[in-house]
């Protein structure tokens, strides 16, 4: 489904992307050559323009981009700073995990909105504060105790961290709303991916519907879904 691309095509610039979805910055490094970076904003706007036909909500204004990976973050494909508010998408990994860390920017933006906090993602507090409407239906989402980060005693792995399960939970709506419309993306996401079979940063779905119905549950705190969604 994706159009070919050389070098020398061109696509967005800068300015179009920050004055499309509100973004705050979009840079690269000098390692990255300037010829190649048309692409990279192309992939960039490929998955949010589509993340929003699927999330109409979906709200990114203030989100800064680099493509590039975190210090400090080695072996990460991806990293959502929530201290900075910046999403790393390293070059060489980035593809395939837009879906998953746009979700931890909503999650950023619901911690800001609901508890009045800066650098934490909501799923995570609600947990951790027992909020029980929203911790209530992020149970839903996984047939594990979620365990917030805080506590040196228990920390928290990818698997039952709160805020994880929601991003994980988020890769597969996506997939399948894309899906449903005979498509895929795979900037966004690598679940429909066949030759990245048992890729790790998604869960197989919950064949019960008990985690899609929660997964709804929670986006309409997060980023309610229009009824034809």
């Amino acid at each position: 489904q994706e159009r070919p691309w050389f070098p020398g095509f061109g696509g967005p610039t800068r300015t179009d992307l920050e004055d499309r979805f509100g973004l705050a910055s979009i840079e690269f490094p000098d390692s990255v050559p300037s010829h190649w970076r048309p692409y990279y904003r192309r992939m960039l706007k490929s998955g949010l323009a589509d993340l929003q036909r699927i999330l109409p909500s979906l709200d990114v204004r203030g989100l800064a981009i680099r493509f590039e990976g975190r210090e400090g973050s080695p072996g990460t494909l991806a990293v959502h700073d929530p201290g900075t508010r910046t999403l790393y998408v390293p070059p060489q990994t980035g593809a395939g995990t837009l879906a998953h860390e746009i979700a931890h920017d909503m999650d950023w933006t619901t911690a800001v909105r609901r508890y009045r906090v800066r650098g934490d993602y909501g799923t995570d507090r609600a947990v951790r504060l027992s909020d029980e409407r929203l911790a209530g239906v992020l149970r839903g989402l996984s047939t594990t105790a979620l365990i917030p980060p805080g506590d040196p005693a228990q920390p928290p792995t990818h698997a039952n961290r709160p805020a994880e399960v929601f991003a994980r939970s988020m890769d597969w709506f996506v997939a399948v709303a894309l899906a449903r419309e005979g498509r895929i993306n795979g900037y966004l996401s690598s679940v429909q991916d066949e030759v990245l079979t048992g890729y790790g940063t998604v869960a197989p779905p919950d064949v019960t519907g008990t985690a899609g119905q929660a997964l709804m549950a929670l986006l309409d705190e997060v980023a309610p879904v229009y009824p034809e969604t």
